[in-house]
């Protein structure tokens, strides 16, 4: 989540990264509050990708729903294995404000998973991670339709050299955390292909001045988005930030 303090991959956090991220997380969590009360569900569904600040805001979140007798199903949307082997590589190298988080963030962790109503997970390795920690809250594998084994990356290759002038979608938020202002560069650089972007587009980054070859779509229904993927030659997902390409993106689309 440090990616919407603007924390470059590599650089370390400073306390102005954790103090933006903390302000940014009191907006999200006093509109997921107004909203439980209007709404008043009857479950909560929470789809994590386990970062520091969303375990400890998703704690929050999931104490004020069991307050409020709602039951919560959580979803980890990677593995919690490599999440954490992350916290471990990082913590060696972390300055003394990290390292509080960290501690937090895996205590809060078990704490979520042993609170929950029910917890669903993408891996196997998750699976095994909750049978030891939380072996009395009911669990279900849903695998990663995303099967590796069928990916012909020759083929893929093939494909698009075929395809001319080749072109190029990005989907989702089009945002300074996502390389909005790289994707513009690069098709700044490559004025023979096509862009194409799909989803909000905010006055900022409209602002920032698009070349020719790049067309604005807006937002669109699924069925549309999938035709124009199937159409374009390569998916182009820029950040020079902490954000990464998880297994959100492909899930989403399949469900």
């Amino acid at each position: 989540n440090t990616a919407m303090c603007n924390r470059v991959v590599g650089e370390k956090i400073k306390l102005c990264n954790v103090v933006n991220e903390c302000i940014r997380e009191f907006r999200i969590m006093w509109s997921f509050f107004k909203g439980v009360l209007w709404f008043k569900p009857d479950i909560l569904h929470i789809a994590s990708g386990m970062g520091n600040y969303g375990v400890i805001r998703d704690s929050i979140y999931i104490f004020f729903a069991k307050s409020m007798s709602i039951s919560v199903i959580y979803h980890y949307r990677g593995s919690i294995l490599r999440v954490f082997h992350g916290l471990q590589n990082n913590y060696s190298r972390a300055n003394s404000l990290v390292k509080i988080i960290y501690k937090i963030a895996i205590k809060r962790f078990v704490w979520i998973t042993r609170s929950v109503d029910y917890n669903i997970v993408l891996t196997m390795d998750s699976l095994h991670v909750l049978r030891r920690i939380a072996h009395s809250v009911p669990r279900q594998l849903i695998p990663n339709p995303v099967i590796l084994s069928k990916i012909d990356d020759q083929k893929s290759v093939e494909l698009i050299l075929d395809t001319q002038p080749l072109k190029i979608v990005y989907v989702g938020a089009f945002v300074k955390a996502k390389g909005c202002r790289e994707f513009l560069q690069v098709a700044s650089r490559l004025p023979q292909m096509n862009f194409f972007v799909i989803g909000e587009i905010p006055d900022k980054s409209m602002a920032l001045g698009a070349p020719n070859n790049v067309v604005f779509l807006g937002a669109l229904p699924r069925e549309e988005v999938i035709r124009k993927l199937k159409e374009s030659a390569l998916f182009l997902f820029l950040s020079p930030f902490t954000t990464d390409f998880s297994g959100w993106w492909p899930i989403w689309l399949c469900c």
